[in-house]
């Protein structure tokens, strides 16, 4: 059975190949489906005793070459990554776990093996029973900041193109990984990407118009997940996609709520321009972070929500907690 596998050193190192902690599919057991995407069927399962998530191509896609695809590169991407905001691959293989071999009609479908994180996902934490306090808003804008610069200076640039709450996972600790990296692409100085690509709600308007885009797609994004996060709204909920994505594209956003301070408010408003080249970079944004830390965080989180310690500094590779 052969293990999935873009670059010499990836999957294999990652599972440590060659030695009795190589990764094999027949130790890999399946105990629930978490979760169904547009590619893939997500699944708690173990490995060694030890809790995964493993992502396999739906059934329906298996012999779908653009589907296939999508799956080699986040594999591509996954296995040379390593980042405190990034969710950790483990391993990757063309073949199926034996529980699921006799359902999937014996086909040998890809799947990805990542850690497990059991504090869900952010769409789940923003819209959940207790919203997050404003302190915990900005730690997670923080953290998703991190991870984003990491990807805009890889060598090549890796642009994510589908950030959105649902792929932004926690762990125990409460810090927030990337994660699901399926639509996302290396980038060359030569490369002028096109193509509608992404979710609607999240998509920068140059993606909806087909032009031409950057890097800056990612920072989009970014500015509407921290609008989503301190309105605890869904973008454009009473629209359609295609109403939200219509909207997007001749310039409307979403309303700032108005006890949203002017620091943040700024740079929502900068981080989902129209024009690209006026988005902040990920470093700038988290500069601006640490002064919204300094100058708003302790004015709106005294008592509100499960805030975290007041007393931590943004930054990248500190812990917020």
């Amino acid at each position: 059975m052969s293990q999935v596998n873009g670059n010499e050193n990836g999957a294999a190192a990652a599972a440590g190949a060659g030695g009795d902690g190589a990764m094999k599919v027949s130790d890999v057991t399946l105990a629930q489906m978490v979760s169904q995407g547009t590619f893939g069927s997500l699944y708690k399962g173990k490995w060694r005793g030890c809790d995964v998530a493993v992502k396999q191509l739906r059934l329906d896609l298996a012999d779908d070459p653009t589907a296939r695809k999508d799956f080699k590169t986040e594999v591509d991407l996954l296995s040379v990554l390593r980042h405190p905001n990034i969710v950790l691959y483990m391993g990757a293989f063309d073949g199926t776990p034996p529980e699921l071999r006799k359902k999937l009609g014996n086909k040998e479908l890809p799947l990805i093996v990542f850690e497990w994180l059991d504090g869900g996902n952010l769409f789940q934490m923003i819209h959940g029973p207790i919203a997050p306090s404003f302190e915990k808003i900005i730690r997670y804008a923080n953290d998703l900041a991190c991870g984003m610069n990491f990807l805009h200076t890889f060598n090549p640039m890796i642009i994510h193109r589908d950030l959105k709450p649902h792929n932004l996972l926690i762990d125990s600790a409460g810090t927030l990984k990337i994660g699901d990296f399926g639509l996302s692409r290396f980038k060359s100085e030569s490369d002028d990407m096109t193509g509608h690509t992404g979710s609607n709600r999240w998509m920068a308007p140059e993606v909806v118009r087909n032009e031409k885009y950057s890097e800056k797609v990612d920072v989009y994004s970014f500015g509407v997940i921290l609008w989503e996060m301190v309105s605890a709204d869904i973008p454009f909920s009473s629209m359609s996609d295609v109403q939200a994505a219509m909207n997007v594209s001749s310039g409307m956003r979403p309303r700032i709520p108005g006890h949203i301070g002017p620091l943040t408010k700024n740079l929502i408003e900068d981080c989902w321009r129209d024009n690209p080249a006026e988005r902040p970079s990920f470093a700038e944004v988290l500069n601006r972070l640490t002064e919204i830390k300094e100058k708003e965080v302790g004015v709106r989180s005294k008592g509100v929500g499960n805030g975290a310690n007041s007393s931590a500094q943004p930054g990248c590779g500190c812990a917020l907690a």
